[in-house]
């Protein structure tokens, strides 16, 4: 038996009669004497509303599918290969859905034009095949609105503009939110995620090389049909041009998806007691980190940083780019290697783990770049490369890399060499997931049109393999992977991941809009974490009279996420606040509840005001609960009240309510605290209910 990392199962895989049916942890995924899906189960929800299915037309008249069906291809602990097939008047088509352990999916459709039998070919039988003028051809999958009703896309996170409106309004949409009545439409989208708080299910596409639909702004639709959704992928609208003089005597059109229902895997329990901090990311340090850890917190206080970070509980230090003199590198001076020795000793004597910084770029200090630059690097769309190259000291200038060249080998030795060199705790890994649209032809990235141009593809497949390669070893060494996504929160390539730190790319876009186009719906459908199954903390820079820690705070403590510290000045001095609560309070062995789910329990006087909550059932039958009431708005929140429903955890009153943040006993007339709440700002209480 292979051994399967944890927490995930043994596949279980089997075919009875005509129906295939292969379970990971969590999900699975069936045909049922069909050539396509009928069914994808997650956490024991449906989400198909009905089979998916591939239409279109041939010679003018519908393409009618029969004598489907569907086998079993080797099936192991780790992978099984589900393989469909149908034909028409005139196609043949076959699929071949090659499933993982972690539920992730290679998914392959190909049509072709039917053949003639034995008997036909030599004239004894009448051939019914007219031609094989295929036309349209859809890709239509049907699924349920009790459990999709956000979205998450991506394309360029930094550009924040995919290109999706809205099928009733015409409105354009953000990247990520609530499905709005009437659905959407889209252009090709490498990654697409549909589903709710707790469930989903993410389509990845890694090239639009044989899409030929009418409009490309239609590409993708999600389409209301009233008791469903259906998404539509516009496959063809007119004849595949390698088909208009194919070179070939059976020519066939190929297209290849990956998929993943989510969750991945569960949340553990322990990940809550991660108190990270990630030093030298925006707020810079001056110096190396070695005396830095050694130095004094400020000039005129005697305290070291090591001490503060001990004294606010920290446990998890993440070393930025500067641990190292070359740029996402593996190879270390021999100054470095020393300090970086003592760095590692002195923290896990005193119980903080440390992971360092690996990421996206080879860089002109290492000692190889004139060799390999030209094939290993990523091109954008024109042929250029990425002329924004980083800039650091020791002066050096970095080239974004892509990982679908051989780079990705040297990357995941060097790492797992720098973890048993150094003891490191594992690896953080900066938009090393990000499988960014690419066209490098030296490196197989890209695809020429009839006219030459050449467009870029984006290779979830091999991130995918890389992140996968990369976690093994690092989790065989008892480490922990934490990936920056960049916005690319791509389950489909970060299911063997340990936590993703994301937000970084909103930022910028905060500071230059605002908060008014960023809405509670995007946080849901991006940095939740439990519906993907990967834990999220959240990227806090901040501008002074924009955006700040605390407003940060308001908006992620209502979704059971927490903002990382990046200074050890502030904001640790806010994050040391609420480790100290939520610690006390034991939030690791507690029931969450959010407020788009938790009604019947909380109920706000004023709907500006949200409110979540964690539960813990005492050993004397009372509940505690830690509430969070915060107002993620641009506008006050006067003279709210909240009421704890007690009869809802079967319980008589409320007994006592206590303002964790300011350390006092506050009233609870009739179950009720009143409170006011500045714009972005958050309340926290601890409140007993009892018999």
């Amino acid at each position: 038996m292979n051994v399967i990392p944890s927490p995930w199962t043994p596949m279980e895989s089997r075919q009875t009669g005509n129906t295939v049916e292969a379970r990971v942890w969590g999900r699975s995924y069936r045909q049922e004497g069909a050539c396509l899906p009928t069914s994808i189960q997650t956490q024991r929800r449906e989400l198909l509303y009905a089979p998916m299915r591939l239409l279109g037309e041939a010679n003018g008249e519908a393409i009618q599918w029969e004598d489907e069906g569907c086998y079993l291809l080797n099936p192991t602990d780790t992978s099984a290969c589900i393989n469909g097939y149908a034909q028409s008047q005139c196609l043949i088509v076959n699929s071949c859905l090659q499933l993982e352990y972690d539920g992730g999916a290679r998914w392959d459709i190909r049509v072709m034009p039917r053949g003639m039998t034995v008997p036909q070919v030599f004239g004894l039988e009448p051939c019914p095949i007219k031609g094989w003028n295929l036309t349209k051809l859809q890709l239509k999958i049907p699924l349920r609105k009790d459990i999709v009703s956000l979205y998450s896309s991506w394309r360029d996170s930094w550009v924040g503009d995919n290109g999706i409106l809205s099928l009733k309004t015409g409105k354009k949409l953000m990247e990520n939110g609530s499905i709005p009545e009437g659905g959407f439409a889209m252009p090709f989208m490498p990654a697409l995620w549909l589903g709710d708080e707790k469930a989903g299910i993410q389509f990845v596409v890694e090239s639009d090389e044989f899409w030929q639909c009418a409009d490309p702004n239609r590409a993708m639709e999600l389409k209301d049909c009233g008791d469903h959704w259906e998404l539509c992928c516009n496959l063809l609208d007119s004849l595949p041009r390698s088909w208009e003089n194919p070179d070939v005597s059976c020519p066939a059109i190929s297209y290849t998806f990956g998929l993943i229902a989510t969750p991945v895997k569960p949340i553990p329990q322990n990940f809550l007691k991660r108190n990270a901090i990630h030093i030298d990311c925006f707020t810079k340090i001056a110096g190396d980190y070695w005396p830095f850890l050694n130095g004094p917190v400020r000039p005129e206080d005697p305290e070291t940083v090591i001490d503060r970070l001990c004294r606010a509980g920290v446990n998890l230090l993440i070393l930025h780019e500067k641990w190292n003199k070359i740029q996402n590198n593996w190879n270390v001076a021999v100054s470095t290697e020393e300090e970086i020795t003592k760095l590692v000793r002195l923290c896990h004597s005193r119980g903080i783990q440390v992971i360092p910084y690996f990421g996206y770029e080879i860089t002109s200090s290492m000692p190889e770049f004139t060799q390999v630059r030209d094939d290993v690097i990523w091109r954008k769309e024109g042929g250029r490369e990425n002329v924004s190259g980083w800039y650091r000291v020791p002066y050096q200038r970095a080239a974004r890399v892509c990982y679908n060249s051989s780079w990705a080998d040297k990357l995941v030795e060097g790492i797992l060499n720098c973890i048993d060199h150094f003891h490191f705790d594992g690896v953080y890994l900066d938009s090393t997931s990000q499988p960014c649209g690419c066209v490098n032809t030296r490196h197989g990235c890209g695809y020429a049109d009839a006219s030459g141009h050449v467009h870029p593809t984006f290779p979830m497949f091999a991130y995918r393999e890389l992140m996968k390669r990369i976690c093994t070893g690092v989790h065989a060494r008892g480490g922990i992977v934490n990936p920056h996504p960049a916005g690319a929160t791509i389950p489909f390539i970060s299911s063997f991941c340990d936590m993703l730190w994301d937000g970084e790319h909103l930022q910028t876009r905060i500071r230059e809009e605002g908060l008014q186009t960023f809405s509670l719906d995007y946080f849901r459908a991006e940095y939740l974490g439990g519906n993907f199954g990967i834990p999220v903390q959240f990227i806090v820079y901040e501008f002074p009279g924009v955006w700040d820690f605390d407003m940060a705070l308001s908006l992620c403590m209502i979704h059971g996420v927490y903002p990382r510290p990046n200074s050890v000045l502030h904001p640790l001095d806010v994050m040391e606040k609420i480790w100290s609560i939520t610690g006390t309070f034991g939030i690791s062995e507690a029931d969450f509840l959010g407020y788009w789910e938790n009604q019947p329990a909380v109920r706000t006087s004023n709907d500006a005001c949200k409110v979540s909550f964690y539960s813990r059932k005492q050993v004397d039958g009372s509940m505690r609960l830690l509430l969070i009431a915060s107002n993620p708005t641009t506008e006050p929140c006067e003279n709210c009240s909240i009421a704890v429903q007690s009869e809802f955890f079967g319980l008589g009153r409320v007994v006592s309510a206590y303002d964790a943040m300011e350390k006092r006993r506050v009233s609870t007339d009739n179950g009720e605290i009143r409170l006011s709440l500045k714009p972005y700002a958050y309340a926290i209480y601890e409140v007993v209910i009892d018999r």
